[in-house]
Parts: C-alpha cells; structure tokens; sequence
C-alpha cells in the first residue's frame, strides 16, 4: 500500500522549498503533462508515474522552476527512434530489458554471481534492433534493476576507489573481499573488526544478506570502545576535580589533560587515570586501616593475613618460585577477613560523605578500564566480555547514543559464536601480538593503528597525494612492499630490535 501523495510540495523533490526557491508553480498545460510524463518513462521513475496517474493531477500537482528544468533537461521534445513513436522506443527497451533479465536472472540469483553494469548495458544494447540508437545508460539500468528485483540483488558503486569509507557499498566490497579471502585461506569463518560506525553498516549489510554472509563474524573495535570509555570517565569526572587532579599536580599540561579527558590521547589517558587509581587507592587504604582502629574492626584481622601479606612481598622482591602459592593464600584470607570489612566501611563511607561516594564510582570505573586492558594484554575472552558489558551504564549516562545502541550487538553475538571460534577465543587468539612474549596482547583495531594506517598517515604515506588518483593507487598496490623494504632496512641500521625488553618499553604506557 502506497502512502498518500503530499500535493503541498514539489512533485520532483517532494519539498516545499528548493534552495531558497519557495515559489510552487501550478502546471499549465495537458503538454506540459505530457512532457512530464515523456520524461518519467525515460528515467524510469515510478513514483512520479504514481503520482501523474492519479485523478485530479493537473489541477494538483505544484513544482519549482528549477526543479521542473533540470527534471526536463535532457529530454528532447521529439523523440523518434528509426521511425518509431516515443512509447514504441519505450516498448522496445522493455523487450530488451526482459531478455536481459532472462540471460542474467539465474546467475545473479541461484549463483550468487557479481556483473559490472558496464557489462550488462553492453548486453542489453546487443538486444536492441540493429542499428538503433540508444540513451539508455548504466544509472538508468540501474534503476530498472532496482525496481525489477527490489531488496533481493545489492547493487554498488563500479567507483570503489573514490567511495567513502562508511558508505554501505564501501563496507560490502570489503566485507565480501574478507569472505572471499578466508574462503581462499581454507578458514570456515571469516572474522573482521570495525570501529563503531562501520561496524554499524557492516552489521546492517549482514542482516541484508544472511545468505552470504552467514558464516561473517563482525567484531567491535576494543580500542575504539575503551577509548569512548575514557572520555565518559572524564565527562562524568572532569569537572568533579579529575582535571584539577592532572593539571594542578603538574603531571599534565591543561591542554593534555582536556585530549585526555576527551578520550583523544589513549595512551596518556590510560596511564594519567591509573596514577590518580593509584593515588585514590592510598588513601582509600589509609583511610579504611583508620576507619578499623576507630571502630574496633581491626582485631577481626587476624594475624595471619599480615604475616602472609609480608611474606608475600618478600617472595615478589626476591622474585622467588613460591609467590603464586603464597598468592593464593593470601587471595584467601583477603576474602575471608578483610573484603567483609571493605564491603562495611564502603557502606559506612557512602552514608557519611557524598564526595567519598562519588569517588569510590570513579574507583569502579577505573577498574573497569584496568579489566578491559588487561584482558586483551592476557587474551582473556571472558574477562574481556565482562568489562566490555560493564562499560555499557556509563555509555547510557553520558549519552553516547550508538555505543549505547550497538555495544549490546555486539555483545549478545560474542554469546552466540560457533563453537570452533568461542574455542579458539578463550585460547586468546582474539587479541593481536606482534611479537612472542606475554602480556602483551592488544586490541586488533590498534593492530591496524599501529601498522596500516601509521604507514599511511606517516612519512611516505597518502599525505598530500590524495587529490592525484594514480599517484594514490599507486601507493596502495607498492606500499607492502615498501613498508617489507623499511623494515629490514632497519633491522640492518640496528633501529628496531626484538627482544622483549624493546617490546616491553614501547608498550610502557599501556
């Protein structure tokens, strides 16, 4: 069912104003009608023939001159084709157009297979009578297609090159490259990761298309999330003294400290909210340990738990075989003894003190983005599930709309992984490592930071050559080998090395 003609507004572009054009002419003639008519069967638009077959149309239909122009403008007045009279020449194209669809309509279909419209415009001129002359082109076949099959076929831009990043056809071509990549590599799956707003139209094309791509496992970039998550922290901190905090210290300089807060310097952001963590955590001991004394809780510490405590920093010190039993032990008595009175003095403090509340939340937060940086540094699946669902109240609270709206996504299709990619996950081959070593895992969309787009925003890179097409494919199809070329150059001068202590300093900040 058709929804009702809005005969207040321009019928080529259904508004009322058309670049500051507020004038609405009414249509004068049956010629006029007809040429309008002429012109919609030439394009093929079947919502203005909606409208044109309506009762009433002359005396309803309104439209702007400019509108109406260029609507009209490559349509000649008389339109003769060897003879033939308009609505002859259309009849013939549709001739052509059917058997086009029938030479086409079981690979596209039942095959799966692509066509360059450039292909099936040449196809269908071969339908045409000999020698007549066409101006049917390949954006015209494409609305024919359209109207033909509706949402069954995907039809993209042949301009792949110039196509923005977050258009639908962009993230498609590159989904199905992923998918026809794995299917060569032997894999059963094909995994790829996406910032928020394209994961959001990749997630939009896999719902379109089941049928292709069912066996696609879309994943939400870590490092894109966690970095939304830093810049709730400091939304809801920031003016609560967080800033002050990393400002008036003199660890951060003020302009510093607002990129951090903004989510903007990760690395910066990480380490400055881990050492305010730090310092908070200080207190919160010092003031706990007061809090026991002044209300005789400390005699329910045995002293057992500060023996363990001392032997256990011992045991670190000395770097000795026996700290992970002493660990576990210890990790015991904390739960047993001392976590209940955590727990007592936390309530006593959210009763006594709204600051002391407020900061105890910034605790929990920090915490939260500690789990999250840990659990990709171990390759933790379960860890990482965990601290990605408890990023989501502060995401609804600071109003950031689509992480809100597609964390939950993501999330529920991590639950629901094949069995063989949920095993390989908790095995931690989620995470991306650059090197051998441990705890050193990072998020695969910093992966791609790190490497791809480092390469290409650095020196050598797509600066600067973005407005000259060859230059710019040039660059895409030799930058590999380029980038392969860089590396052993180093490695020759001695400027990279691999040892994990390298690893460990460029990584210090995480």
């Amino acid at each position: 069912m058709s929804s009702p003609t809005n005969w207040s507004a321009c019928i080529f572009c259904n508004k009322k104003s058309y670049k500051q054009d507020k004038k609405l002419l009414k249509i004068e003639s049956d010629e006029r009608v007809s040429r309008i008519t002429n012109a919609a069967n030439h394009n093929g638009d079947l919502n203005l023939l909606h409208k044109i077959s309506q009762d009433n149309f002359k005396e309803q239909a309104f439209y702007h001159n400019q509108c109406i122009t260029k609507y009209l403008k490559y349509l000649r007045k008389d339109i003769e084709v060897i003879g033939n009279s308009t609505s002859e020449c259309e009849s013939i194209n549709a001739a052509a157009f059917s058997k086009l669809i029938s030479s086409i309509n079981d690979d596209l279909l039942r095959n799966k297979k692509a066509f360059l419209l450039s292909t099936l415009i040449e196809k269908f001129v071969s339908y045409l009578p000999e020698n007549m002359p066409t101006s049917f082109t390949t954006r015209k076949l494409q609305r024919y297609l359209e109207n033909h099959y509706g949402d069954s076929v995907f039809i993209q831009s042949q301009q792949g090159q110039d196509s923005k990043p977050n258009d639908m056809a962009t993230v498609y071509t590159a989904m199905k490259k992923c998918l026809d990549m794995s299917n060569d590599a032997g894999q059963d799956y094909a995994i790829q990761t996406f910032d928020q707003q394209l994961y959001a139209i990749a997630q939009q094309v896999k719902w379109s298309k089941p049928d292709i791509f069912n066996r696609h496992i879309l994943r939400l970039g870590g490092f894109h999330s966690l970095s939304c998550f830093l810049a709730s922290i400091g939304k809801r901190w920031a003016d609560g003294g967080l800033r002050d905090l990393l400002v008036d210290s003199g660890v951060y300089a003020g302009n510093t400290a607002e990129l951090m807060l903004n989510g903007k310097e990760f690395n910066r952001a990480v380490r400055g909210f881990t050492l305010v963590f730090e310092a908070l955590q200080v207190l919160f001991i010092s003031a706990f340990i007061h809090w026991c004394r002044t209300f005789d809780y400390f005699d329910q510490i045995p002293s057992a738990f500060w023996n363990v405590l001392l032997e256990f920093h011992t045991s670190i010190c000395d770097q000795t075989d026996q700290a992970s039993d002493i660990k576990t032990r210890l990790e015991k008595l904390f739960e047993d003894h001392v976590q209940p009175l955590i727990g007592m003095f936390k309530e006593w403090g959210h009763d006594t003190s709204p600051t002391f509340k407020y900061w105890d939340m910034f605790l929990v937060a920090v915490q939260i983005m500690l789990s999250n940086v840990r659990a990709e540094r171990e390759g933790n699946w379960s860890a990482h599930l965990m601290s990605s669902s408890k990023m989501l109240p502060y995401f609804y609270i600071t109003n950031r709309t689509n992480y809100s709206r597609w964390m939950p996504v993501y999330i529920l299709d991590m639950l629901e992984l094949p069995a063989e990619i949920e095993s390989a996950f908790e095995l931690g081959e989620f995470s991306i490592r650059q090197q051998q070593g441990t705890f050193n895992g990072i998020w695969s969309d910093m992966g791609t930071e790190k490497t791809i787009i480092k390469d290409s925003k650095g020196s050598g890179g797509i600066v600067g050559i973005t407005n000259q097409k060859s230059a710019l494919i040039r660059w895409t199809l030799t930058r590999h080998l380029l980038a392969s070329f860089s590396n052993e150059m180093n490695d020759r001068a001695g400027i990279t090395c691999k040892s994990d202590n390298c690893m460990r300093k460029s990584n210090k900040q995480l």
